[in-house]
């Protein structure tokens, strides 16, 4: 009796066992899937026309990077899903291990790329910021080149008229 009581109390771990891995699985997929959707937008290279759009960009960026870092605990629920198995020590343990790294590895590259998308929109909005001086800059010489010509354009003809 006692035989079939150890059996019994295994095959139930077992199922446990199963049912934790099953949803960890589920759960991971699903997170993993959303991280390879996220990466399309963090890996664009997109940088505006001018810094006006560039500013637009930058919005919708700092939106994106707070929905990404809101999901911090969706993959902390994994993790602890995962931990929760390897301690269990049940048959998993190995696809468990693996399938946690490759999680970790996704996740982290994410918020790598999401860091050097900031990166480049600053650098970008450097670059549109110093066009846009160098526009406004040339625009004021140009008045002041032809406010100059008109200048001495009217002191010539005062200067003819005058017969000097």
């Amino acid at each position: 009796m006692n035989k079939l009581k150890r059996l019994a109390a295994d095959r139930t771990n077992n199922l446990e066992q199963s049912k934790w891995m099953h949803a960890y699985l589920r759960e991971s997929g699903d997170f993993e899937e959303w991280i390879n959707e996220q990466m399309q937008t963090a890996q664009s290279e997109e940088f505006g026309q001018d810094h006006e759009h560039l500013l637009i960009l930058r919005n919708k960026f700092d939106e994106f990077r707070r929905n990404v870092e809101s999901n911090q605990e969706r993959f902390n629920r994994c993790d602890r899903m995962a931990k929760w198995l390897l301690e269990d020590k049940g048959p998993y343990t190995t696809q468990v291990l693996e399938r946690q790294d490759q999680l970790t590895e996704a996740w982290q590259q994410l918020l790598d790329q999401i860091e050097a998308r900031d990166q480049k929109l600053f650098g970008a909005g450097e670059i549109h910021r110093f066009n846009r001086d160098v526009e406004e800059a040339l625009t004021r010489i140009q008045v002041r080149i032809e406010s100059m010509t008109i200048h001495t354009i009217t002191q010539s003809d005062v200067l003819e008229i005058c017969g000097c």
